[in-house]
């Protein structure tokens, strides 16, 4: 796919917003609403990982999570995020020592904890930037036509879960 065709474009990008804005984004709110915090963090964390995927195109995944945290959400130490979360956590359910888990406390979110060497992570603080990053994500697919395509590319080689018929029957 060497030339996009604009039409195909933006139907990419619409089902592909759809999909991140609606569904994914939903199972990551239910899970962190529903007593499920760890949950909802895993789901997060894998969340970036498609919205860094589109972002990058192709390549190194730690690479693409890394480079999206470092330009969508410079608050945060990607390495650490990337290493904590994106590895130890989605993969081990462990966390390698950089974060304590929390839900419900805003107002310490990325503050050092009492746990030495930690850093607080507030659940819904954490969500609320991982929708900034992505509503700032989009933004940039629509100004920026070299992010654009890369997000067309990616989806036409890997796909995107959408509605399955099924959920359509009565």
């Amino acid at each position: 796919m060497s030339r996009i065709d604009e039409k195909l474009a933006e139907a990419t990008i619409a089902k592909v917003k759809k999909t991140l804005e609606e569904d994914a984004w939903q199972d990551v709110i239910y899970a962190s609403e529903h007593g499920t915090r760890m949950g909802g963090f895993i789901l997060a964390s894998i969340y970036i990982d498609y919205l860094a995927g589109y972002f990058g195109g192709e390549g190194d995944n730690r690479e693409l999570y890394i480079g999206f945290i470092k330009k969508f959400m410079p608050q945060y130490n990607a390495e650490d995020i990337w290493m904590s979360m994106r590895c130890q956590l989605v993969h081990n359910y462990s966390e390698r020592g950089s974060f304590e888990f929390t839900d419900g406390k805003p107002e310490r979110h990325l503050k050092p904890s009492r746990l030495k060497g930690r850093l607080i992570l507030n659940i819904e603080s954490f969500l609320e930037d991982i929708k900034n990053a992505r509503d700032g994500y989009f933004e940039l697919v629509q100004a920026d036509k070299r992010i654009r395509d890369k997000l067309v590319r990616r989806y036409h080689k890997y796909g995107i879960l959408s509605e399955s018929p099924i959920d359509k029957e009565q």
